[in-house]
């Protein structure tokens, strides 16, 4: 899929609502609606204060990308319908996997054939997706505490019921929160933190757009959420309603 610029990116399902703008000309401009709960409020104010900045007019923009969770259930319906609401003839909209973006993003980086990837889902729980070459994705929403076992669990399932520790499983975070590293940190595993950059998210759409951009066009449609985990179970691989 070759890319149409200007292009609007916003993720209204995190901590925070992140939106970038890029032009034709490879400039980037970006705001950040701090607070979850304002997006319904600011997110048409804040796109229009990034094109004032930008000298680009809205109707100019040609294609939309947004992002279909997991994770806060208002901002991923908001987040959707607005991308809906645009997409027109000439304006172009997709949604993309939270978790495969990031993810995907982590192991292309550091070539890695395994990785497991986490976003923080609040209270008390992770969002967490599991990546190994030519296999489709595990995704499961598990208790902090269920980490550890979770990893070691998924790690000796998927390397044919090898006994490797988790030191050896690559595993990435998405840096929105610091609650969620810090019981990392009490942990065995050794995390890389992906933080949240413009440059970095553009380069990352570029990147997966040619094989992903069919699915992105579906998810426009499909909000994904992960069920609330059953802390009186073991963890489970991902439940997607």
């Amino acid at each position: 899929m070759p890319l149409s610029y200007p292009a609007l990116f916003y993720d209204g399902a995190g901590f925070f609502c992140p939106l970038t703008l890029r032009d034709q000309k490879g400039r980037v401009f970006s705001k950040t609606i701090e607070n979850p709960r304002h997006v319904a409020q600011f997110l048409m104010p804040t796109i229009q204060q990034l094109c004032a900045e930008a000298n680009i007019p809205f109707q100019n923009i040609r294609t939309i990308f947004t992002t279909q969770g997991p994770g806060s259930f208002t901002g991923i319906r908001i987040g959707l319908a607005a991308a809906q609401g645009f997409s027109s003839d000439t304006m172009q909209a997709y949604a993309i996997n939270r978790l495969d973006f990031y993810g995907r993003f982590a192991m292309d980086s550091g070539q890695h054939d395994q990785g497991l990837m986490l976003i923080d889902g609040g209270k008390n729980a992770y969002f967490s997706a599991y990546y190994a070459k030519n296999s489709a994705p595990v995704y499961a929403l598990l208790p902090y505490d269920d980490l550890v076992s979770y990893a070691q669990q998924i790690h000796a399932q998927y390397m044919c019921g090898g006994t490797t520790g988790v030191s050896s499983l690559p595993v990435f975070i998405l840096a929105e929160t610091t609650q969620a590293e810090t019981v990392i940190a009490t942990s065995s595993i050794t995390v890389t933190r992906i933080k949240w950059d413009p440059i970095i998210c553009w380069q990352m759409i570029a990147a997966q757009a040619p094989a992903s951009a069919a699915q992105w066009q579906k998810n426009l449609t499909i909000p994904f959420y992960l069920k609330p985990p059953d802390v009186t179970r073991k963890p489970q691989a991902a439940l997607v309603s």
